[in-house]
């Protein structure tokens, strides 16, 4: 099968189709995304909840964050905003 992605100007997300078809919490479907401290990183993402934001998770700094992907404020790039209300959303403020 091949993956469909929705591309933006460096930032891109696989269709959502992918989301669907495996077991919850065990979706294939990828993103590559700017993170809050502006560098791109990979992130998993879920079945989409609302039509601006996508929940997903992603590593960094060797910890894993829970948040959602949406649109930068120009539509022109993917973006992780973090939840401020799980563990390890500041990893992104104190770089650990």
């Amino acid at each position: 099968m091949k993956h469909t992605r929705y591309e933006k100007e460096h930032t891109w997300i696989d269709a959502e189709e992918l989301a669907y078809n495996v077991p919850l919490q065990r979706s294939p479907r990828r993103a590559f995304v700017y993170c809050p401290d502006g560098r791109l990183r990979t992130a998993r993402l879920g079945i989409p909840d609302t039509y601006f934001s996508i929940p997903a998770r992603l590593s960094a700094h060797g910890r894993t964050i829970t948040g959602y992907v949406t649109t930068t404020d120009d539509g022109a790039d993917f973006e992780f905003r973090p939840y401020m209300y799980r563990r390890n959303h500041t990893v992104f403020s104190t770089g650990k």
